[in-house]
């Protein structure tokens, strides 16, 4: 009998995680206009997200006693229901619907994630299918910005959101982290030059890195070495970023007021 809750428990497991890969898969293609497919649509979307929400709420209504559930989760939703009514009506100026169906799916998602014990490549299906389109994007046209439609900068936004649930899962298990997920972040970071993008991914690398090192002579040295190397990848580097155009537009203040957010 226990095996066979065992297994009943790895199959429901690997059940749920498999449609919240293939959620986030679907909402990818369909915001990111991955591949042109069309059929994807919002109603598909909300109808599957909240099923999967009331999936996951079936499955630990009985495992969780409910003066926890109020205590913990209700109580963090409250708060931001509140954050996100201030911006509905204090700055959207109407109701933010789509923030609201994001919150429940979050945390009901983030729930069944802290609960799994298994499963860590399905975790990882929406990373690789992103990275696998990335890099069929770059050879068709080696131009980041020709990735996406709307910026280059999603390229590390939306692989660091979809790589790091995989990390969290190996780390909250005491498990051995894979660098593999973590240098394909950090190099197609590299060559879609976020800024933001390129200091996340290095710093998660890094960490993997430095997780697997028992000794602290070793951390030290791997340390100086990454410290050394972005020094001189900056320096080398430095006309390429034009960085030297960023001072020039601070030093007239006159053209303060046609400055952009990113500079």
């Amino acid at each position: 009998m226990k095996d066979i809750a065992i297994i009943k428990s790895t199959f429901i497991e690997r059940s749920i995680n498999t449609l919240i890969a293939l959620f986030t898969i679907l909402a990818l293609v369909h915001y990111l206009e991955i591949f042109n497919i069309k059929f994807i649509s919002r109603t598909m979307l909300v109808i599957l997200g909240l099923s999967i929400t009331f999936l996951i709420s079936i499955i630990f209504k009985e495992q969780l006693p409910l003066k926890n559930l109020i205590s913990k989760n209700s109580l963090l939703m409250f708060f931001i229901i509140i954050f996100i009514l201030l911006n509905s009506f204090l700055v959207r100026f109407h109701f933010q619907l789509g923030a609201m169906f994001s919150l429940v799916l979050g945390i009901a998602f983030a729930k069944h994630l802290c609960e799994s014990k298994k499963s860590y490549w399905i975790v990882l299906f929406p990373f690789w299918f992103l990275s696998f389109y990335i890099v069929l994007k770059l050879f068709e046209n080696p131009d980041p910005n020709m990735v996406f439609i709307r910026s280059r900068n999603y390229i590390s936004f939306y692989l660091l959101i979809t790589v790091l649930p995989y990390y969290f899962l190996r780390v909250k298990n005491r498990e051995k982290l894979s660098v593999l997920p973590a240098l394909v972040l950090l190099l197609l970071s590299l060559y879609s030059l976020g800024r933001s993008g390129i200091i996340s991914s290095m710093i998660l690398f890094m960490g993997v890195i430095l997780h697997s090192m028992k000794k602290l002579k070793y951390k030290i040295l791997f340390v100086l070495f990454i410290t050394a190397t972005i020094g001189f990848l900056i320096f080398f580097f430095l006309d390429y970023y034009e960085l030297y155009l960023e001072y020039d537009r601070f030093s007239n203040l006159e053209t303060i007021a046609t400055i952009g957010g990113r500079t």
